[in-house]
């Protein structure tokens, strides 16, 4: 799910992206899950960003796990650590997010 100022706006599909005409200013962007979903226990992230009168903001999501001190859980034969999984937006610059955006044929952006 994708928040523009607390409000959903649309939502993210693998290797998808959004595009949104927002007024100049400062906005706060966020991406979660619903609990029901596979990352429903990914920790949701937000972000704020300036948008300049005609610019254009890129914003990547990734993930990070964040190992805790809490206990090991063993998984079969294996001990899984104590962790967390944390939602991650990043600003790219427009040189850096349109290769990726063309390597992954985003095609026109959804709304």
């Amino acid at each position: 799910n994708v928040m523009l100022d607390g409000s959903l706006e649309g939502r993210l599909k693998m290797k998808g992206y959004l595009a949104y005409d927002v007024r100049p200013g400062w906005d706060t962007v966020g991406i979660g899950f619903d609990k029901s979903s596979t990352f429903g226990d990914v920790i949701p992230a937000t972000r704020q960003v300036h948008v300049a009168n005609g610019s254009k903001v890129f914003l990547r999501y990734s993930t990070k796990a964040v190992y805790g001190g809490g206990s090991s859980m063993m998984i079969g034969t294996v001990m899984m650590p104590d962790y967390e999984m944390h939602g991650i937006l990043n600003q790219r610059s427009e040189a850096e997010a349109l290769p990726e955006v063309r390597r992954y044929r985003m095609g026109v952006p959804m709304r």
